[in-house]
């Protein structure tokens, strides 16, 4: 609480004052709870706060719960409150200052190839969420690429695969067939 000043036979501001007793007196010192700002930051990601306030009294509790953006893995709280999990519970006894962190999704494309081969463009080992990869099948000598399967399928060549999950593509080749 903070004090905000003197009622009754006495009116004032100051947190100290002179009293004249030349009669019975009666004054009233009066308090104001103190409230806090809670500051949240989520750069990819959703923050709800219960209850959701402009301003919370001393000493009341907010419930903080985070939802990643898709694409998007939440992995903790830093600032005023250090945290792992997704919902946290932050004691108002000041303003404060909380940021959700995330890290991007990272997933691996797995290709298959017999009797040809497939490069990659980027050729990365893991692929962040969102990225497009050109795949294009070489067949080996003697042979001819017939089409895709898995996570891309046709024929066209090259393919574009979007890594929103780890991904399996297999290349089919089949052996060249001659008349004599």
């Amino acid at each position: 609480y903070t004090f905000t000043g003197w009622t009754g036979d006495v009116v004032a501001s100051t947190d100290s004052i002179t009293v004249t007793m030349d009669a019975a007196k009666s004054i009233t010192a009066n308090f104001a709870i103190k409230t806090y700002a809670i500051s949240v930051t989520s750069a990819h990601g959703t923050v709800v706060k219960t209850p959701a306030q402009a301003t919370y009294d001393s000493n009341s509790v907010v419930g903080l719960k985070v939802t990643p953006d898709v694409g998007y893995t939440f992995t903790g709280w830093t600032g005023d409150v250090v945290a792992s999990t997704d919902s946290i519970t932050v004691t108002m006894d000041a303003a404060k200052t909380v940021t959700a962190n995330f890290a991007i999704n990272m997933y691996a494309l797995t290709v298959n190839a017999t009797n040809g081969t497939v490069a990659k463009s980027p050729d990365a080992a893991t692929y962040a969420h969102g990225t497009s990869v050109e795949l294009t099948a070489t067949p080996a000598i003697g042979y001819t690429f017939t089409g895709w399967s898995g996570a891309a399928s046709g024929t066209a060549n090259p393919v574009t695969v979007t890594m929103d999950a780890a991904k399996t593509v297999t290349a089919t080749f089949a052996i060249n067939m001659y008349a004599l």
